[in-house]
């Protein structure tokens, strides 16, 4: 569906009152075509002395009797749009000077629309307003209703709390319902149906002004929460009209409060992002660092021991912090920092106390001397070696097993430059399978893989050949007829029991 354009004579006649910039020129022509005042009185069905005044100080001029004139005189009416000054309401309504004329179908308008079925409202006199507490969206409503209709005169009062209302001109809510079927009132609202047929950016700005007014930005997800159900289900509708089926939920009742929630998921969200920029500051900045967690490593289940080590690392550096800053910080979502502090709990490496709604979170003695054993902040400075050259074997012809200590130090430095076992496998050139095999201890690494390994770690400033040595618990031929039992420790054979 084309945007369409709404000219003065698309208006609501009874109800608009015209200023031109030459209007005593313009009522003189009229008045020399009849060839009298009293003959255009009668042809208008006016007194002679009101036409009088609509000449001398100047006032405006009913649009019914507008098109009445320029049908008679067979004028144009798109010259004559342009030289209008003002048109105002019936009665003692403020005028709207310089109008855009004609009205454009914009995503403005629909985003003044919007904003006025949630966080605005029509009185019983019907005149618009806009409350709310956020100075962007205050300041970016002004914007709208100025860059769609030109120069609107705007009442700005403070109510209690934060919030502001402004109030405007009762003509905006007249045209609006004049060009399409739209209802503002809390529970009986709903959106004109033409949204559903105009190009994506009108839906984009639609869900933007939603989101901004009534949106709740939360890990799970953005929440919309309204008790009107027909509302609630447009929605939903035009979320998905621009996102995929799957982006949003199917609308739910809350009991507690007899709301109909619709949430955008967690998996739509940088989409949305890229889509729609929100106006509302601390939303935006929320939203961002919720797609951030998303895109981290963290996220990832099989990095969930790197996140652990990463947790106390950020207690001991700060004791006492809640979830909420300690998943900022890493990022990740609050679930999942919930999730590992309590596994973390368990094993007794951290404590919490009460606090407020929450818990503040503290590193214990056990915790602390754990991250120690598994700091790799202090670098071995030793010679690069061959892990060939170590066993003083003439190949690299052999399988190791290490112990469970071993096994974790060396995959978790791997995972932290790496950053996922697909990654590792990858570089490797090994099946993912296969990686895990090794980690788990299920089989044995050959030496080959193992010396990649750790001449990548020395690469990155990490030398653990002497670790390894120590934490070997057999050594095997490839086809597993020849075993060690045991290992080196400190350059000295140990448990070297040789079997067949």
């Amino acid at each position: 569906m084309k945007p369409r354009e709404f000219h003065i004579w698309h208006f609501p006649e009874e109800k608009i009152r015209i200023l031109f910039k030459n209007h005593r020129k313009f009522i003189e022509n009229t008045m020399n075509f009849f060839g009298s005042q009293k003959a255009l009185a009668n042809f208008l069905d006016i007194s002679p002395g009101l036409l009088v005044n609509w000449k001398r100080h100047p006032l405006y001029i009913p649009l019914s009797s507008v098109k009445k004139i320029v049908k008679k005189l067979n004028l144009n009416w798109f010259e004559l749009e342009k030289t209008i000054l003002a048109y105002k309401g019936v009665n003692t309504s403020l005028p709207i000077r310089n109008p855009i004329l004609p009205i454009k179908e914009t995503p403005k308008l629909f985003g003044i629309i919007t904003h006025l079925i949630c966080d605005g409202c029509v009185n019983k006199n019907g005149v618009p307003m806009y409350i709310n507490s956020n100075k962007n969206l205050l300041d970016n409503f002004a914007s709208l209703l100025k860059k769609t209709f030109g120069g609107i005169n705007i009442t700005i009062s403070k109510l209690q709390g934060k919030c502001y209302q402004y109030v405007f001109q009762k003509i905006i809510i007249e045209l609006i319902t004049n060009f399409y079927d739209v209802r503002f009132d809390s529970m009986k609202a709903y959106f004109p149906k033409e949204i559903f047929h105009l190009p994506k950016n009108f839906a984009y700005s639609v869900i933007r002004a939603i989101v901004d007014d009534e949106g709740c930005v939360r890990d799970r997800g953005i929440v919309i929460s309204m008790k009107n159900k027909r509302l609630i289900f447009q929605i939903r509708k035009i979320i998905i009209s621009v996102f995929r089926q799957d982006s949003v939920n199917f609308p739910y009742r809350r009991k507690d409060t007899n709301c109909w929630d619709v949430i955008i998921k967690p998996s739509a969200l940088k989409k949305f992002g890229d889509k729609i920029n929100l106006i509302h500051l601390e939303k935006r900045e929320y939203l961002e660092r919720i797609i951030k967690k998303r895109d981290s490593i963290s996220l990832n289940k099989k990095d969930s021991w790197n996140l652990k080590i990463r947790l106390l690392e950020l207690l001991n550096q700060k004791e006492g912090t809640q979830v909420k800053e300690l998943a900022n910080r890493l990022p990740i979502d609050c679930g999942n920092v919930n999730v590992n502090l309590n596994k973390l709990y368990k094993r007794r490496f951290v404590k919490k106390i009460k606090f407020g709604y929450g818990n503040k979170w503290f590193l214990t003695e056990k915790g602390l001397d754990f991250l120690k054993r598994w700091s790799i902040s202090d670098k071995i400075e030793i010679s690069k070696i061959k892990w060939h050259k170590v066993f003083k074997l003439p190949n690299n012809n052999f399988r190791v097993l290490l112990t469970t200590y071993g096994r974790k130090r060396l995959f978790w430095m791997l995972r932290r430059i790496l950053r996922n076992q697909d990654k590792i496998a990858n570089y490797l050139q090994v099946h993912r399978n296969t990686v895990s095999n090794w980690e788990i201890g299920k089989t044995k690494i050959p030496s080959i893989k193992l010396n990649d390994i750790l001449n990548l770690l020395y690469k990155k400033g990490f030398d653990i050949s002497n670790d390894i040595i120590t934490n070997i618990n057999e050594i095997s031929s490839l086809n597993g007829r020849y075993k060690i039992y045991g290992g080196y420790k400190n350059g000295t054979d140990i448990s070297c029991t040789i079997t067949a």
